[in-house]
């Protein structure tokens, strides 16, 4: 978004590919402290709530944009001023936004038949693939109506996500007891033997 308006304040690629690099660190700390807050409040709960604060980052982010094209805000004279709460908006919103994939891939593969998960894994591969045509997409909006009609367009699909994300709440309990193994009864195992050894 800042680069769109003054990509000089940015310091150029180099900058930016260091935040991109910075990505799959970042990503990490998310999804151990996505794991944490499941284990507190349960995973689509946990789910649903990252992903609205994700929203509200994003919501955020078009609002700088409204505030730089209307002159509230101006990137040429604030320079490093303007960028840091863009750098900090977008790596929450991308960190929120993604770190919830390993809580809904357990939900996947707790809740799909087992004959079924190959198929589900492959559906999900699939729809991460689709990010490259929406990035064509998104480029081809910003172009004709603007960065902040597409980061709201965004964020209004998001919602519509997360409330059909959130109907997993009748499914999925809060709390989910751990499964435990309980070793067979040492008369039944001697039972079982004797019956191998007669046959």
């Amino acid at each position: 978004l800042v680069a769109a308006e003054s990509h000089r304040d940015l310091g150029g690629a180099s900058q930016v590919q260091t935040l991109y690099a910075l990505m799959p660190a970042a990503l990490a700390a998310g999804a151990r402290c996505a794991a944490r807050l499941a284990a507190r409040i349960g995973r689509v709960q946990a789910m649903v709530v990252l992903k609205l604060s994700s929203i509200g980052l994003l919501v955020g982010l078009a609002a700088l944009g409204v505030s730089c094209r209307m002159h509230i805000l101006k990137p040429w004279a604030l320079g490093w001023t303007l960028v840091v709460p863009t750098v900090v908006l977008f790596l929450g919103r991308t960190v929120l936004a993604n770190c919830t994939l390993p809580l809904s891939t357990a939900v996947m593969m707790d809740y799909a038949p087992a004959h079924r998960r190959a198929r589900w894994s492959s559906l999900q591969s699939a729809v991460q693939a689709c990010w490259s045509a929406s990035a064509v997409l998104g480029g081809v909006l910003a172009d004709r109506h603007g960065y902040t009609f597409t980061l709201m367009l965004t964020a209004a699909l998001q919602v519509a996500g997360t409330a059909m994300q959130a109907s997993l709440l009748v499914v999925v309990p809060r709390s989910e007891a751990p499964l435990t193994y309980a070793p067979p009864a040492a008369g039944v195992g001697a039972a079982a033997r004797a019956r191998a050894s007669t046959c």
